[in-house]
């Protein structure tokens, strides 16, 4: 269990950052 929660930290902080460009982009929708 503990290498799973290792492999989903790294995993969940790649597509965050990605959901958070696309909610900034959202918002802007200017420099998308």
């Amino acid at each position: 269990m503990r290498v799973d929660s290792s492999n989903l930290r790294p995993r969940f902080i790649r597509p965050k950052k990605e959901v958070k460009t696309a909610s900034y982009c959202s918002s802007l929708t200017l420099n998308c």
